[in-house]
């Protein structure tokens, strides 16, 4: 299944999106340029952890798969703005 993903500028100038993962999930998020993103998660209250990271030189288009176990607390962050974000759900 389809969802949209919201990205919101946080107090640093990051692009936040937040969801709960449930499972193997395919992503793909469009941007103004290219810069770093990174992938957070974390089970619980325990701090996020980065799993996924791209650097500076990281195209500003981009689809990668999140492979999870379903009901982890994902965190995605962009140093670019986000025009566009979608991901597949297992």
């Amino acid at each position: 299944m389809e969802k949209q993903l919201i990205f919101n500028k946080d107090s640093k100038g990051h692009y936040v999106a937040e969801f709960v993962a449930t499972g193997n999930d395919a992503v793909h998020i469009c941007r103004v340029s290219g810069a770093t993103l990174r992938v957070l998660a974390a089970i619980g209250n325990l701090p996020p952890i980065p799993i996924v990271k791209f650097g500076d030189d990281s195209p500003k288009d981009l689809i990668f798969e999140i492979g999870i176990c379903a009901g982890v607390k994902v965190s995605i962050v962009s140093l670019s703005e986000v025009t566009d974000a979608r991901m597949i759900e297992a």
